[in-house]
Protein backbone atom coordinates (compact mmCIF):
# COMPACT_ATOMS: atom_id res chain seq x y z
CA UNK A 1 0.00 0.00 0.00
CA UNK A 2 3.59 2.19 0.44
CA UNK A 3 6.09 3.40 -1.26
CA UNK A 4 9.59 3.02 -0.09
CA UNK A 5 11.16 5.69 1.35
CA UNK A 6 14.82 6.83 0.30
CA UNK A 7 16.54 9.03 2.78
CA UNK A 8 19.86 10.72 3.10
CA UNK A 9 21.63 10.67 6.27
CA UNK A 10 21.79 14.65 6.79
CA UNK A 11 23.74 15.50 10.88
CA UNK A 12 23.73 19.37 9.83
CA UNK A 13 20.49 21.84 8.99
CA UNK A 14 21.15 25.64 7.99
CA UNK A 15 18.39 27.79 8.50
CA UNK A 16 17.79 31.74 7.52
CA UNK A 17 15.74 34.06 9.08
CA UNK A 18 13.03 33.43 6.68
CA UNK A 19 9.73 30.95 7.30
CA UNK A 20 11.36 27.32 6.35
CA UNK A 21 8.78 25.40 5.90
CA UNK A 22 10.96 22.22 4.43
CA UNK A 23 13.02 20.88 7.01
CA UNK A 24 15.92 19.40 5.06
CA UNK A 25 15.81 16.01 6.89
CA UNK A 26 12.26 15.63 5.94
CA UNK A 27 13.06 14.14 2.19
CA UNK A 28 10.18 12.07 1.19
CA UNK A 29 8.06 12.65 -1.86
CA UNK A 30 5.81 10.24 -1.20
CA UNK A 31 2.10 10.73 -0.63
CA UNK A 32 0.37 8.65 1.86
CA UNK A 33 -3.46 8.29 1.52
CA UNK A 34 -5.39 5.05 3.21
CA UNK A 35 -8.23 4.41 1.78
CA UNK A 36 -11.71 4.02 4.34
CA UNK A 37 -12.63 0.23 5.09
CA UNK A 38 -16.24 0.87 5.25
CA UNK A 39 -17.24 -1.89 7.74
CA UNK A 40 -14.62 -0.38 10.08
CA UNK A 41 -15.76 3.30 9.82
CA UNK A 42 -19.53 1.72 10.82
CA UNK A 43 -18.81 0.41 13.85
CA UNK A 44 -18.56 2.60 17.30
CA UNK A 45 -15.08 1.86 17.72
CA UNK A 46 -13.13 5.42 18.29
CA UNK A 47 -12.27 7.46 14.81
CA UNK A 48 -8.60 8.71 15.21
CA UNK A 49 -6.85 10.28 12.20
CA UNK A 50 -3.23 10.79 12.11
CA UNK A 51 -2.05 13.91 9.90
CA UNK A 52 1.91 14.34 9.82
CA UNK A 53 4.92 13.25 7.04
CA UNK A 54 7.30 10.49 7.49
CA UNK A 55 8.07 10.65 10.95
CA UNK A 56 4.70 9.47 11.68
CA UNK A 57 4.36 6.76 8.11
CA UNK A 58 7.77 5.38 9.06
CA UNK A 59 7.01 1.69 10.13
CA UNK A 60 3.38 2.41 9.69
CA UNK A 61 3.05 3.97 13.36
CA UNK A 62 -0.49 4.27 12.97
CA UNK A 63 -1.08 0.62 12.25
CA UNK A 64 1.21 -0.10 15.50
CA UNK A 65 -1.38 2.05 17.66
CA UNK A 66 -4.13 0.17 15.80
CA UNK A 67 -2.51 -3.37 17.09
CA UNK A 68 -2.06 -1.63 20.67
CA UNK A 69 -5.27 -0.54 21.03
CA UNK A 70 -7.02 -3.72 19.65
CA UNK A 71 -4.64 -5.59 22.16
CA UNK A 72 -6.03 -3.76 24.71
CA UNK A 73 -9.41 -4.57 24.24
CA UNK A 74 -10.04 -1.15 22.90
CA UNK A 75 -12.52 -0.72 19.08
CA UNK A 76 -10.75 1.95 17.16
CA UNK A 77 -10.94 2.93 13.53
CA UNK A 78 -7.71 4.27 12.15
CA UNK A 79 -6.63 6.17 8.72
CA UNK A 80 -3.91 8.78 8.08
CA UNK A 81 -3.14 11.68 5.98
CA UNK A 82 0.52 11.49 5.40
CA UNK A 83 2.38 13.85 3.07
CA UNK A 84 6.18 12.98 2.73
CA UNK A 85 8.25 16.08 2.96
CA UNK A 86 5.63 18.38 4.21
CA UNK A 87 5.62 20.74 7.59
CA UNK A 88 2.18 21.25 9.20
CA UNK A 89 2.78 24.84 7.03
CA UNK A 90 1.78 22.90 3.98
CA UNK A 91 -0.43 20.01 5.00
CA UNK A 92 -2.71 23.09 6.23
CA UNK A 93 -2.91 24.00 2.43
CA UNK A 94 -3.33 20.43 0.99
CA UNK A 95 -6.85 19.61 -0.67
CA UNK A 96 -5.95 15.99 -0.33
CA UNK A 97 -5.42 16.19 3.47
CA UNK A 98 -8.34 18.68 4.11
CA UNK A 99 -10.72 16.33 2.17
CA UNK A 100 -9.51 13.34 4.01
CA UNK A 101 -10.30 15.72 7.49
CA UNK A 102 -13.80 16.11 5.71
CA UNK A 103 -14.55 12.24 5.42
CA UNK A 104 -15.39 11.12 9.23
CA UNK A 105 -16.81 12.43 12.24
CA UNK A 106 -13.02 12.01 14.00
CA UNK A 107 -12.84 11.69 17.83
CA UNK A 108 -9.50 12.40 17.56
CA UNK A 109 -7.02 14.26 14.61
CA UNK A 110 -3.35 13.94 15.61
CA UNK A 111 -1.66 16.65 13.81
CA UNK A 112 2.65 15.78 13.87
CA UNK A 113 4.83 18.67 14.46
CA UNK A 114 8.47 19.00 13.64
CA UNK A 115 11.58 20.80 15.11
CA UNK A 116 10.13 24.44 13.89
CA UNK A 117 9.27 24.28 17.90
CA UNK A 118 13.08 24.79 17.95
CA UNK A 119 13.18 28.11 16.99
CA UNK A 120 11.24 30.52 19.20
CA UNK A 121 10.91 32.99 16.11
CA UNK A 122 9.27 30.74 13.72
CA UNK A 123 6.45 30.13 16.60
CA UNK A 124 4.13 32.73 15.34
CA UNK A 125 3.96 30.84 12.24
CA UNK A 126 3.17 27.63 14.05
CA UNK A 127 0.93 28.97 16.02
CA UNK A 128 -1.23 30.26 12.96
CA UNK A 129 -1.22 26.98 11.24
CA UNK A 130 -2.36 25.17 14.25
CA UNK A 131 -5.67 27.87 14.32
CA UNK A 132 -5.89 26.93 10.66
CA UNK A 133 -5.92 23.33 11.29
CA UNK A 134 -8.60 23.82 14.17
CA UNK A 135 -10.70 25.52 12.45
CA UNK A 136 -11.12 23.12 9.43
CA UNK A 137 -11.39 19.81 11.99
CA UNK A 138 -14.17 21.61 14.24
CA UNK A 139 -15.98 23.16 11.16
CA UNK A 140 -15.95 19.24 10.10
CA UNK A 141 -16.87 17.56 14.25
CA UNK A 142 -16.90 20.11 16.44
CA UNK A 143 -16.46 17.42 18.72
CA UNK A 144 -13.02 16.38 17.85
CA UNK A 145 -10.61 16.40 20.04
CA UNK A 146 -6.85 17.60 18.93
CA UNK A 147 -3.62 16.46 19.74
CA UNK A 148 -0.08 18.39 19.01
CA UNK A 149 2.99 15.86 18.45
CA UNK A 150 5.91 17.06 20.35
CA UNK A 151 8.67 15.49 18.00
CA UNK A 152 12.19 14.37 18.85
CA UNK A 153 15.59 16.07 18.02
CA UNK A 154 18.03 14.73 15.72
CA UNK A 155 20.24 12.38 17.29
CA UNK A 156 23.91 13.57 16.10
CA UNK A 157 22.58 16.87 17.16
CA UNK A 158 22.53 20.08 14.83
CA UNK A 159 24.11 22.95 13.55
CA UNK A 160 21.76 25.60 12.42
CA UNK A 161 22.42 29.26 11.16
CA UNK A 162 21.02 31.79 13.63
CA UNK A 163 19.67 34.90 13.34
CA UNK A 164 22.78 36.88 14.37
CA UNK A 165 24.69 34.98 11.50
CA UNK A 166 26.38 32.76 13.80
CA UNK A 167 26.48 28.89 13.14
CA UNK A 168 25.64 27.20 16.62
CA UNK A 169 25.44 23.35 17.53
CA UNK A 170 22.92 21.96 19.58
CA UNK A 171 23.72 18.41 20.42
CA UNK A 172 20.69 15.76 20.49
CA UNK A 173 20.11 17.14 24.29
CA UNK A 174 19.81 20.62 23.80
CA UNK A 175 18.13 20.33 20.52
CA UNK A 176 15.66 18.36 22.04
CA UNK A 177 15.37 20.40 24.93
CA UNK A 178 14.69 23.73 22.36
CA UNK A 179 11.75 21.21 20.67
CA UNK A 180 10.31 20.80 24.14
CA UNK A 181 9.98 24.39 25.45
CA UNK A 182 8.68 25.43 21.85
CA UNK A 183 5.65 22.26 22.04
CA UNK A 184 4.75 23.64 25.09
CA UNK A 185 4.84 27.38 24.42
CA UNK A 186 2.75 26.71 20.92
CA UNK A 187 0.58 23.64 22.08
CA UNK A 188 -0.87 26.42 24.66
CA UNK A 189 -0.93 29.32 22.57
CA UNK A 190 -3.51 27.26 20.93
CA UNK A 191 -4.93 25.34 24.16
CA UNK A 192 -4.02 21.80 21.98
CA UNK A 193 -3.04 18.39 24.40
CA UNK A 194 0.04 17.14 23.74
CA UNK A 195 1.56 13.74 22.64
CA UNK A 196 4.68 13.91 24.58
CA UNK A 197 6.73 11.52 22.00
CA UNK A 198 9.75 13.06 21.85
CA UNK A 199 10.45 13.73 25.76
CA UNK A 200 9.55 9.81 26.28
CA UNK A 201 12.41 9.11 23.92
CA UNK A 202 14.36 11.76 25.98
CA UNK A 203 13.50 9.98 28.79
CA UNK A 204 14.85 6.39 27.37
CA UNK A 205 18.12 8.10 26.65
CA UNK A 206 18.56 9.72 30.03
CA UNK A 207 17.52 6.09 31.30
CA UNK A 208 20.14 4.70 29.31
CA UNK A 209 22.53 6.37 26.51
CA UNK A 210 22.16 2.78 24.61
CA UNK A 211 18.71 3.50 23.70
CA UNK A 212 19.42 6.51 21.24
CA UNK A 213 20.68 3.93 18.99
CA UNK A 214 17.93 1.84 19.34
CA UNK A 215 15.13 4.58 19.06
CA UNK A 216 16.81 6.37 15.73
CA UNK A 217 16.61 5.05 12.47
CA UNK A 218 20.29 4.85 10.62
CA UNK A 219 19.72 8.07 9.52
CA UNK A 220 19.14 9.62 12.26
CA UNK A 221 16.12 11.60 11.81
CA UNK A 222 13.63 9.35 11.47
CA UNK A 223 11.92 6.47 13.96
CA UNK A 224 14.09 3.06 13.88
CA UNK A 225 10.91 0.13 14.58
CA UNK A 226 11.93 0.86 18.20
CA UNK A 227 10.93 4.80 18.00
CA UNK A 228 8.19 3.84 16.06
CA UNK A 229 6.72 1.38 18.91
CA UNK A 230 7.63 4.01 21.52
CA UNK A 231 5.52 6.40 19.51
CA UNK A 232 2.34 4.22 19.65
CA UNK A 233 2.83 3.68 23.24
CA UNK A 234 2.18 6.92 23.86
CA UNK A 235 -0.53 8.20 21.41
CA UNK A 236 -2.25 4.75 23.29
CA UNK A 237 -1.82 6.63 26.23
CA UNK A 238 -2.70 9.88 25.67
CA UNK A 239 -6.09 9.14 23.42
CA UNK A 240 -7.11 5.74 25.19
CA UNK A 241 -5.75 7.73 28.66
CA UNK A 242 -5.02 3.85 29.40
CA UNK A 243 -2.12 3.20 31.63
CA UNK A 244 -1.74 -0.48 30.73
CA UNK A 245 1.94 -1.70 30.83
CA UNK A 246 1.00 -5.40 29.81
CA UNK A 247 -0.24 -5.27 25.98
CA UNK A 248 0.53 -8.45 24.59
CA UNK A 249 1.30 -6.74 21.52
CA UNK A 250 5.29 -6.04 20.67
CA UNK A 251 5.83 -5.63 17.17
CA UNK A 252 8.52 -7.66 16.63
CA UNK A 253 10.69 -6.21 19.55
CA UNK A 254 11.96 -8.40 22.17
CA UNK A 255 9.20 -8.76 25.07
CA UNK A 256 11.16 -7.13 27.77
CA UNK A 257 12.39 -3.74 25.71
CA UNK A 258 8.50 -3.80 24.39
CA UNK A 259 7.58 -3.50 28.07
CA UNK A 260 9.85 -1.21 29.03
CA UNK A 261 8.67 0.96 25.87
CA UNK A 262 5.06 0.65 27.28
CA UNK A 263 6.18 1.57 30.67
CA UNK A 264 8.50 4.67 29.74
CA UNK A 265 5.45 6.12 27.55
CA UNK A 266 2.69 5.65 30.69
CA UNK A 267 4.93 7.35 32.99
CA UNK A 268 5.59 10.33 30.75
CA UNK A 269 2.07 10.99 30.10
CA UNK A 270 0.35 10.20 33.58
CA UNK A 271 2.74 11.82 35.79
CA UNK A 272 2.54 15.19 33.66
CA UNK A 273 -0.87 15.21 32.60
CA UNK A 274 -1.37 18.94 33.42
CA UNK A 275 1.93 19.59 31.74
CA UNK A 276 0.62 17.93 28.68
CA UNK A 277 -2.66 19.89 28.66
CA UNK A 278 -4.50 16.62 29.46
CA UNK A 279 -7.95 16.63 31.02
CA UNK A 280 -8.80 12.61 32.58
CA UNK A 281 -11.79 11.51 31.51
CA UNK A 282 -13.35 8.09 31.79
CA UNK A 283 -12.32 6.74 28.61
CA UNK A 284 -10.43 3.00 29.40
CA UNK A 285 -10.15 3.82 32.87
CA UNK A 286 -10.72 1.22 35.51
CA UNK A 287 -11.60 1.68 38.69
CA UNK A 288 -8.40 0.25 40.29
CA UNK A 289 -6.37 2.16 37.81
CA UNK A 290 -3.83 3.15 40.24
CA UNK A 291 -2.54 6.41 37.43
CA UNK A 292 -6.04 8.23 37.94
CA UNK A 293 -6.10 7.80 42.02
CA UNK A 294 -3.82 10.42 42.83
CA UNK A 295 -2.46 10.62 46.24
CA UNK A 296 -0.57 13.58 46.20
CA UNK A 297 -1.39 17.01 43.47
CA UNK A 298 -0.43 20.48 42.72
CA UNK A 299 -3.44 22.00 43.38
CA UNK A 300 -2.93 25.86 42.40
CA UNK A 301 0.30 27.93 41.36
CA UNK A 302 -0.91 31.35 41.43
CA UNK A 303 0.48 34.10 39.97
CA UNK A 304 1.27 32.12 36.99
CA UNK A 305 3.06 34.06 35.04
CA UNK A 306 4.79 35.55 37.59
CA UNK A 307 6.83 38.60 37.53
CA UNK A 308 8.39 38.40 41.53
CA UNK A 309 6.98 35.54 43.25
CA UNK A 310 3.94 32.86 43.49
CA UNK A 311 2.65 30.65 45.93
CA UNK A 312 1.95 27.06 45.08
CA UNK A 313 -0.24 25.02 46.60
CA UNK A 314 -0.40 21.68 47.01
CA UNK A 315 -2.10 18.25 48.60
CA UNK A 316 -0.71 14.74 50.01
CA UNK A 317 -2.83 11.94 50.91
CA UNK A 318 -0.59 10.74 53.74
CA UNK A 319 1.82 11.88 55.79
CA UNK A 320 5.57 11.46 53.79
CA UNK A 321 8.56 12.96 53.11
CA UNK A 322 7.80 15.83 50.40
CA UNK A 323 10.52 17.41 48.06
CA UNK A 324 9.35 20.52 45.71
CA UNK A 325 11.89 21.70 43.16
CA UNK A 326 11.70 23.94 40.10
CA UNK A 327 13.35 22.41 36.83
CA UNK A 328 14.51 24.27 34.04
CA UNK A 329 13.76 23.21 30.08
CA UNK A 330 16.82 20.29 30.27
CA UNK A 331 14.84 18.27 33.61
CA UNK A 332 17.53 20.10 35.71
CA UNK A 333 16.85 21.53 39.22
CA UNK A 334 17.36 25.18 39.65
CA UNK A 335 15.98 25.59 43.08
CA UNK A 336 14.60 23.13 45.67
CA UNK A 337 12.07 25.00 47.19
CA UNK A 338 11.31 22.96 50.17
CA UNK A 339 12.08 19.09 50.69
CA UNK A 340 10.79 17.79 54.29
CA UNK A 341 8.56 15.40 55.86
CA UNK A 342 5.17 16.75 56.24
CA UNK A 343 1.59 15.29 57.81
CA UNK A 344 -1.24 14.73 55.82
CA UNK A 345 -3.17 17.50 53.91
CA UNK A 346 -2.94 20.87 51.93
CA UNK A 347 -0.12 22.99 52.00
CA UNK A 348 1.55 26.41 50.71
CA UNK A 349 4.97 26.98 49.97
CA UNK A 350 5.65 30.47 48.62
CA UNK A 351 8.62 30.65 45.53
CA UNK A 352 10.51 33.49 44.69
CA UNK A 353 12.25 34.40 41.03
CA UNK A 354 14.67 36.64 42.01
CA UNK A 355 17.56 34.93 40.49
CA UNK A 356 15.85 33.19 37.98
CA UNK A 357 15.69 34.58 33.85
CA UNK A 358 12.76 34.87 32.48
CA UNK A 359 11.51 31.47 30.91
CA UNK A 360 9.42 28.13 31.21
CA UNK A 361 10.05 26.03 34.02
CA UNK A 362 8.75 23.04 35.84
CA UNK A 363 7.39 22.60 39.25
CA UNK A 364 8.04 18.99 40.42
CA UNK A 365 6.76 17.76 43.29
CA UNK A 366 8.05 14.50 44.79
CA UNK A 367 6.42 12.33 47.36
CA UNK A 368 6.39 8.16 47.90
CA UNK A 369 8.56 8.09 44.56
CA UNK A 370 6.32 9.53 42.37
CA UNK A 371 6.34 12.52 40.12
CA UNK A 372 4.30 15.51 39.48
CA UNK A 373 4.99 18.42 37.76
CA UNK A 374 3.27 21.35 36.28
CA UNK A 375 4.30 24.48 34.18
CA UNK A 376 5.22 27.67 35.81
CA UNK A 377 6.28 31.05 33.63
CA UNK A 378 8.74 33.68 35.20
CA UNK A 379 7.80 36.85 32.78
CA UNK A 380 9.53 39.94 34.75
Amino acid sequence: MYGDDMMKNLSTLQFSGKPIWILAFLLISMVCQSKPDPDAISGQGMKVLFIGNSLTYYNNMPQMFDSLAIASGKEVYVDQAIVGGMPLGLLVHDQSVIDKINTEQWDFVVLQSDDITAFPDMYHYEIETLEEFKDIILLNNPSSQIIYTMIWGLRDGVTVLELNGQYVYYSYEEYMNKIYEGTLYVANATNLMIAPVGWAWYSAVMDDAANKLLLFDSDGAHPSLHGSYLMACVMNAVIFQNSDTAIGFYSSIPVEKAKYYQQKAVATVFDSLELWNIIPNSIGINSDNQHFRSTFKISQIYPNPLTESTQIDFWIEKSSGVSLCICNSFGIIIETVMNRHLNSGSHSVRFTADNIPNGVYCVQLKCGGQVKSKKIIVLK
